[in-house]
Parts: structure tokens; sequence; C-alpha cells
């Protein structure tokens, strides 16, 4: 199902990042995909993948910053998943799930030509990463997670779904810009409000006296039945099947989508990981800090000497 939206390609978050349509199995299936750098084989491009509310915007300052580094030129992808930003939405509800979005993701690589690359995901965007490496290992050079990992926190998917249900209920521009920055400033403590509404215009946009999202409203729905105390079981021997995928392990200090002791635990099964923790903020990422971004290219560059060392065999 398509829905008619306002001409995102001209909207603030969007404005810096140019997108084409990607067809994936039909020329019905398609998603959105912003490229930038040189493609030209010799480094494996670095995939983003947003979170489950979220769109490529939440890596619009990383591609800036990674552009204006040491390799200007290392090739980007950021990209919209279905039901977000500026990709089309699926047919039903209960079509959304990690291993369709892994399966778009496994298509999209293909249909661009990409034998490998490093996946950074956020939040949802990690759990698709994970996915696509145990259902296509070939395809994973490296792969980043942040504020991501073998288990989901309760909390932060409640926290998430009641304060979008709280901004639906908004009315009018003042109302509507006072809870989103209360809300905002939780995880971005000392933000200024222009920097706040910028985090928010990512998701959310007031047209006349009532929030829209930049999501499918469905999306909401799959939350439904998830309860603050709920405790869902750790899947660590993801961990163990993506052993010899390098790893870059990221987590927001303020998150309460990975809980500390599990990023620890995750830590100690994969000593050899890179690790990184962004301090003062939480999910998603800003990724407009320069150590972050140097950590995030330093262990790319570390991707394409392993990819060297294990290339791909046919056969």
């Amino acid at each position: 199902m398509f829905v008619r939206r306002f001409d995102l390609e001209t909207y603030p978050p969007f404005a810096s990042l140019p997108a084409t349509a990607v067809t994936l199995t039909s020329s019905h299936d398609a998603i959105a995909v912003h490229r930038r750098g040189n493609f030209d084989g010799e480094r494996p491009p670095i995939v983003c993948v947003p979170g489950f509310f979220r769109n490529m915007s939440d890596f619009d300052a990383f591609a800036t910053l990674a552009s204006r580094g040491a390799d200007t030129d290392w090739p980007l992808i950021l990209l919209d998943l279905k039901g977000r930003g500026r990709s089309p939405y699926r047919s039903r509800a209960e079509d959304y799930s990690t291993v369709a979005d892994s399966a778009d993701l496994a298509h999209l690589l293909d249909a661009l030509g990409i034998e490998r690359a490093v996946v950074f995901g956020q939040g949802h965007g990690g759990h698709v990463a994970m996915n696509l490496a145990i259902n296509h290992h070939r395809l994973l050079a490296g792969m980043i997670l942040l504020d991501a990992g073998p288990t989901q926190d309760a909390a932060g998917l409640t926290r998430v779904r009641d304060n979008y249900g709280r901004i639906a209920q908004t009315r009018g521009k003042h109302e509507f810009e006072t809870l989103s920055r209360e809300i905002a400033a939780r995880s971005y403590p000392g933000a200024t409000p222009v920097e706040l509404d910028a985090m928010v215009a990512r998701t959310h946009h007031m047209p006349r006296r009532r929030a829209k999202t930049l999501f499918d409203q469905r999306l909401l729905q799959k939350l439904d039945d998830v309860r603050l105390d709920d405790v869902f079981e750790p899947q660590w021997q993801l961990m163990s099947a993506l052993y010899d995928i390098p790893m870059m392990l990221m987590r927001t200090q303020l998150t309460d989508q990975l809980q500390r002791t599990t990023f620890e635990r995750m830590i100690e099964l994969r000593p050899d990981a890179a690790t990184h923790t962004i301090v003062g903020q939480g999910s998603p990422a800003l990724l407009a800090e320069d150590d972050t971004v140097r950590a995030i290219m330093e262990f790319a560059q570390h991707c394409r000497e392993q990819a060297r060392l294990n290339p791909i065999v046919a056969g």
C-alpha cells in the first residue's frame, strides 16, 4: 500500500540527503536510498540501517563528517526501511518484521551489486543486521551494533510507544512543541530548543493542528502488547554465530534500549570487538562527534583489511 504524503524531498531533515528508489524484487517493490562516495569496489560500503520508527536522517551528521575525514570518498549507503521516511508502506501490518527488513536489505545489496558491506545498525537496525548475518553471512564484511544486541529492553519499547501516543494527542503547534521538546530533552540534555525541534522533525511534523508521523502508524500497533515488565529471552547464540564477522559494539550512555549489563556481556563474548560509548546522549545517537565518527571509520578500515585477507571464494 502506497500512502501519498507531503513533499519529503524538500523537508528539512532530508534536504541534504537526495534519495532514489532502488527496485528490490519487482517494479512495485523498492526502498529509498541515499548514496555518496566512490563505489569502486576497493572498500566495503558502510550501510546505515535506522531504528524501528526512524529513517536515514539519523545518519545525516555521520555521513557529513565521514565525508570530511581522511577517507573523504568512502562509499556510504543510507536507507529508509519500508514504512519509514521516503520508502513505501507495506501492504499489511503483519508484514512488518525484522526478518522482512533483513530480506529487503539483502535484495538491496544484490540490486546495487555489492558483494560485502559493513552494516551499521541502530536499535532495530542492529537486529536487522544480525538477522542478515545469520541468513546471508557472506554479505557481511563487518557489523556495527549501536544500542542493539541479542535482546531488546521492554522499557525502551514502551517508552517510545507511549511517548509517540502522547504526541499524537497534542493539539496545535505550541502544545506539540512543548511536549515533543520535553520528551526529546531526556535523551539529549543540554540541547537547545532548536536542536530538539530538529530531532523531533525526523519522525513528526505539524502541518495543521495535529501531529503527523514520518512512519506508518501501524508500526505503533506492533508494540501494543508490550508491557514495561516484559522480559525478552536473550539470544546469546547470535554472538557465537557471528564469531567470524568483524564487529564494533556501541552504546549511548543514556539509552534504555540496551542495558549496560547486556552491553558488557556482549563485550565479554566478543573480546575482539571494537567498542565505543557515546557519552551524554540517548537513542538514537546524534553521531555528530568527531571521536565517534573517527572510531567508526577506523573500524571500517579494519574491515577492509580483513576482507583483503579473507576474500570471497566463488563456488
